[in-house]
């Protein structure tokens, strides 16, 4: 069969197929990567949000850092009432923290177990606590104890 023999209507058909084919692969492309940015946007999102909890526990961290320093540096007579008002603050942010968590997935490995050893070292806020209630912690292990817990939650955001 010679291009000659056949109709008109096919040669154009046959003419149009590479130029659609060609069309439809270039529309196909572009919409896996407009989903691909999206995805990418959309976990930019999700990790910013993280970030933004994140500081907002690290700085009510910092504050009862230094109410716990005050209190134990005066023996108790300092920081009475602002000590157990700044541990509300606190609780308040580990809450909307663990909020945040329960509602969200993160596909990043690190992301995740690193918010598996925050959640483990915030376990032990409340042995800390009662410590420094109790005035049976040194005052330096107690502040130590604050600045590993907001180390480690900064490497959180830094890697997010």
């Amino acid at each position: 069969m010679k291009f000659n023999n056949i109709s008109f209507g096919k040669k154009i058909a046959i003419l149009l197929t590479a130029p659609i084919l060609g069309l439809l692969l270039v529309s196909l492309s572009t919409i896996y990567t407009n989903v691909q940015t999206f995805k990418e946007m959309s976990e930019l999102a999700q990790l910013t949000k993280l970030s933004t909890v994140y500081s907002e526990l690290v700085h009510e961290l910092q504050k009862e850092r230094g109410a716990t320093a005050g209190y134990l540096g005066s023996k108790g007579t300092k920081f009475v009432s602002k000590l157990p008002e700044q541990r509300k603050l606190t609780d308040g942010k580990i809450k909307k923290r663990n909020t945040f968590l329960t509602n969200n997935t993160f596909a990043q490995t690190q992301i995740t177990a690193l918010n598996l050893q925050l959640k483990e070292k915030l376990s032990q806020l409340s042995t800390i606590r009662q410590q420094v209630d109790q005035q049976s912690i040194k005052a330096a292990k107690a502040i130590g104890f604050y600045t590993d817990l907001n180390k480690h939650i900064t490497s959180i955001r830094a890697h997010s």
